[in-house]
């Protein structure tokens, strides 16, 4: 399935150019599995200036800070090397 990118976008509207997670915790592991929630969820749980997390960090950080989202997750296709090169 290799999908095409435009200005590091992919078919989906996720950014990808295998940016690695921001998160203070993160080993800076790739960000392959492209997710969307609401800008107030993501405000509520991203700390300001960190604009890439990956997935499982998201989820650490909510948890944490006692903030659901699974009702309002939109998770896209995993996208891996071999998709784009």
């Amino acid at each position: 399935m290799n999908i095409k990118l435009e200005h590091g976008k992919d078919r989906y509207g996720a950014v990808w150019s295998f940016e690695r997670c921001k998160a203070p915790h993160c080993k800076g592991r790739r960000n392959i599995i492209g997710f969307h929630v609401p800008d107030e969820i993501w405000n509520a749980v991203v700390p300001k200036g960190i604009n890439i997390v990956c997935l499982a960090c998201f989820d650490e950080m909510a948890q944490a800070k006692g903030i659901k989202y699974q009702s309002v997750l939109k998770v896209f296709p995993p996208v891996t090397w071999e998709d784009v090169y």
